[in-house]
């Protein structure tokens, strides 16, 4: 009982500085992770805006089947390196959230190439699952993002740390390397 109105008054347990360090470890490669999601998912939506109007036209079914395979192919990418991540044992949560969103991510990235490949076939694709595994993946992202602040929380951090925490995850964007095979 005690333990518990400690906890509610100063932000739960003390964490010690090497079990910080590792949190913030993992935080920072989760952080590459999604940068790089991020990115490949930019690359998607900048050729979606320009080709989406044009259905009709060959060439932008061929360029919207390859942007989607990109992205199907990343979001495969994304889900190997989550699996690799060195993981605290405070940071199962928030890992568990974020590999949800991303196996999430993968079924959305999938059934959104399996679409453009029965366009290119002129067959008519299956929104509605797209759309529902879009809502889905939403969701499962929106839970990861409140379990990141949950454990990031007890740890104490100033106004330099989080900046230098989300300068690294801007920079993450930029310095991953990965090309589809």
């Amino acid at each position: 009982m005690i333990q518990s109105i400690v906890n509610l008054l100063f932000g739960g347990p003390k964490i010690s500085e090497e079990e910080r360090e590792e949190i913030l470890k993992y935080f920072d490669d989760s952080s590459a992770v999604n940068g790089l999601q991020t990115r490949e998912a930019d690359r998607y939506n900048s050729a979606l805006l320009i080709h989406m109007n044009q259905l009709d036209q060959p060439e932008s079914v061929r360029i919207l089947l390859d942007a989607s395979e990109r992205l199907f192919r990343c979001a495969e990418e994304c889900v190997l390196r989550q699996r690799k991540l060195s993981l605290p044992e405070r940071a199962l949560v928030s890992y568990s959230a974020w590999s949800a969103t991303l196996d999430s991510y993968l079924q959305w990235a999938r059934a959104t190439h399996d679409a453009f490949v029965a366009i290119s076939e002129g067959m008519t694709p299956n929104a509605e699952r797209v759309l529902h595994l879009f809502s889905e993946q939403d969701r499962h992202r929106k839970l990861a993002d409140r379990e990141d602040i949950k454990l990031l929380k007890p740890l104490g951090l100033n106004a330099i740390d989080l900046r230098r925490i989300v300068d690294q995850a801007s920079e993450s964007v930029e310095t991953v390397r990965w090309e589809p095979e």
